[in-house]
């Protein structure tokens, strides 16, 4: 994973408005599984390309990274994530 602060990010951010991490994964192995307890789901609508992107697009760089201090301090558990 890098992150913002991390020596890589310009060579694999792509810019792309809101990114706060990327993870490079290499797979080793993929397990099937029979899918009969997994709900079946319809996408409705694409936020990225409808709320996402155009949010993050209109905003100044210094602006994105206060809001994703604000809403991204801590994990599900409470404690921090430190991340950016």
């Amino acid at each position: 994973m890098t992150q913002q602060k991390g020596k890589r990010w310009p060579a694999i951010s792509r810019n792309t408005a809101g990114a706060r991490q990327v993870f490079d994964l290499t797979m080793n192995l993929v397990h099937i599984f029979c899918a009969m307890g997994v709900p079946e789901m319809e996408l409705i609508t694409p936020r990225r390309e409808t709320r996402l992107m155009p949010n993050f697009e209109r905003l100044a760089p210094e602006r994105t990274t206060q809001y994703q201090q604000l809403k991204n301090r801590r994990r599900l558990d409470g404690r921090p994530k430190n991340i950016l």
